[in-house]
């Protein structure tokens, strides 16, 4: 029997919440991670911005970039915004393919998988920027990393110094970033500048999720020895917080231990709570119902690990010790079965949807599989 895959307990008592101010100096450069042998916080982006910082074309910037596994990288001539999302080199702006039409949900399959890095570790978090390359959360893992299909770290973010929890892409291409041990919400800019975007005294941020209307939902949690209940927070694009939700109209608590958060296209946002339960809030906090899985699989426990949404407004959840993907559709009659071990979900957690409609999925092994599982 698979053992169950559990997340730690919020950290016991305090820790420092005076985070030091941002430079803004633009005599500064980017403070980017050493990678490997190779020094990257020696990067020039004069190239991308030019000496006043202005952004240049597209057509001005060679994106050319020879980058191996081994630590010799070469990125003196990328623009720092390839990394947070794609571009398209032409005159006519290329948009992002339109779902226009109900999906039905066939039979899925597999049509690409790789192995990921030795030197990275379970993946608890994908988040694709085109179609060959994805940001990745490795868990346990001070920073996140940038990979392509065959499984090459490009280049990776700034070192937190803790392990970070979560992590999401806004509207902006500004990342977002929950870490252990901090109050903070950080936030990493197109041209890496790092800044704060939300700060919550006491309390520990878990998962984080970017809405439709480019709000942003984070999950806290009060730190051990700390008096206040654990909440879902709507926080504006610009770090306001607009609204908590952390009671039923019995008053008793929506959730006891928020993990991971997701939203759909219809508004309704779902919570990971603990490791066997996933609850339901629409957009004022109303509880419309939980999940723990007996109502549709009585053969075994539901154990969601990771959640994630697509273009069509559905919810995938993945299983890690059930060796399952479920998916919710957007008719929302329940949650069904999408991939399981004939598919080769083989302790699925990390989960991600590009912007072509597939499936990126994280299993045992450092595998990834990409699946196509729409049909319209």
């Amino acid at each position: 029997m698979a053992r169950r895959f559990t997340m730690p307990p919020p950290p016991s008592g305090t820790f420092d919440t005076n985070y030091p101010p941002v430079e803004k100096s633009h005599d500064k450069q980017p403070n980017i991670t050493k990678y490997g042998k190779t020094n990257l916080g020696d990067l020039q982006y004069d190239t991308v911005f030019g000496k006043k910082r202005k952004s240049r074309k597209p057509k001005e910037i060679d994106p050319s970039v020879v980058i191996t596994d081994n630590g010799k990288v070469h990125l003196n001539r990328i623009n720092y915004d390839y990394l947070f999302k794609d571009q398209v080199h032409n005159k006519g702006e290329v948009k992002q393919k339109s779902f226009g039409r109900v999906p039905y949900y066939g039979q899925a399959h597999i049509i690409a998988s790789f192995k990921t890095s030795r030197k990275l570790g379970e993946i608890s978090k994908i988040w694709p920027i085109s179609g060959d390359r994805a940001w990745v959360n490795s868990y346990g893992d001070t920073y996140l990393t940038l990979i392509d299909k065959k499984g090459n770290r490009l280049t990776m973010t700034q070192d937190f110094g803790h392990r970070i929890w979560d992590f999401v892409i806004n509207g902006k291409s500004r990342m977002l970033l929950t870490v252990d041990r901090s109050a903070h919400i950080h936030a990493i800019s197109s041209n890496g500048e790092l800044s704060v975007a939300g700060h919550f005294p006491g309390y520990q941020p878990y998962g984080i999720c970017v809405m439709m209307d480019g709000n942003t939902l984070v999950c806290i949690r009060p730190l051990v020895g700390t008096k206040g209940p654990a909440r879902l927070v709507t926080i504006s694009i610009n770090g306001e917080v607009l609204k908590y939700f952390d009671t039923r109209a019995d008053d008793t608590p929506l959730f006891t231990e928020p993990y991971s958060v997701s939203s759909i296209s219809n508004g309704k946002m779902f919570v990971r709570d603990g490791a066997s339960k996933v609850v339901c809030v629409d957009t004022k906090g109303t509880h419309l119902y939980t999940w723990t899985g007996q109502s549709f699989d009585r053969e075994e426990d539901f154990l969601p690990s990771c959640l994630s949404s697509d273009a069509h407004g559905s919810l995938i959840v993945s299983s890690r010790d059930a060796n399952k993907v479920y998916i919710l559709p957007i008719a929302g009659k329940g949650l069904r079965c999408l991939l399981d071990a004939s598919h080769g979900m083989e302790h699925p957690l990390g989960m991600g949807v590009d912007a072509e409609g597939h499936l990126w999925v994280a299993c045992k092994g450092r595998k990834i599989h990409i699946v196509k599982y729409l049909s319209l």
